[in-house]
């Protein structure tokens, strides 16, 4: 029963992803590649000329996940090379909140722009899980896929995603702090019975 319910989830994914891959190929749209298993090379990955340690560690993990999936390993560079797709790292967008990011195609290039660099960091993470079927459950639980061709394929207008709530840090630590001290307070009351 279980085999059964996974072949009907995969087959639906895969009805799914071609039904929009025709939609957007019809609308003239060409899908962005990534990477090709068993292919060199043909994205770069690409940073400001002096990266933040975010901006970094970014690139770090777009370039480590596509060698999971894929096994080729994406360079990492300063500035597009001619002929080649690019991975566009920038925190250049202020009219995005914190934590906001925009995911966009423009020719061969691929776009993740955001505001801030916790927003660069997520946008990397959310074209992982959306377009490269990556899933962490936990830190010491991760499903990472093998993938023949990591592609991207986007609307023209690209993908916006903007946090619903945020907490400034020493409101965070307020918050934690009476949680934990209710949660305290709770467990010992329970204890003592």
């Amino acid at each position: 029963m279980k085999n059964k319910l996974s072949t009907t989830l995969c087959l639906s994914r895969r009805i799914a992803f071609f039904a929009s891959l025709a939609g957007v190929l019809h609308a003239g749209a060409a899908p962005f590649i990534l990477a090709q298993r068993g292919q060199p090379a043909n994205c770069v990955i690409v940073l400001p000329s002096a990266p933040s340690e975010a901006e970094s560690y970014a690139a770090q993990e777009l370039q480590n996940f596509t060698k999971r999936m894929t096994g080729v390993e994406l360079p990492v560079a300063s500035a597009p090379v001619d002929g080649k797709n690019a991975v566009i790292l920038s925190k250049t967008r202020k009219d995005l909140p914190r934590d906001a990011f925009h995911l966009a195609v423009k020719g061969n290039r691929l776009l993740v722009e955001a505001g801030s660099d916790s927003g660069v960091l997520y946008g990397v993470y959310e074209l992982l899980e959306r377009h490269g079927g990556c899933r962490w459950y936990s830190s010491w639980s991760s499903k990472i896929p093998r993938l023949e061709t990591s592609g991207m394929i986007f609307c023209p207008t690209g993908l916006t995603w903007e946090p619903v709530t945020y907490i400034p840090q020493p409101e965070a630590e307020r918050l934690y702090t009476r949680v934990f001290l209710t949660t305290t307070t709770i467990s010992r009351l329970f204890l003592l019975k």
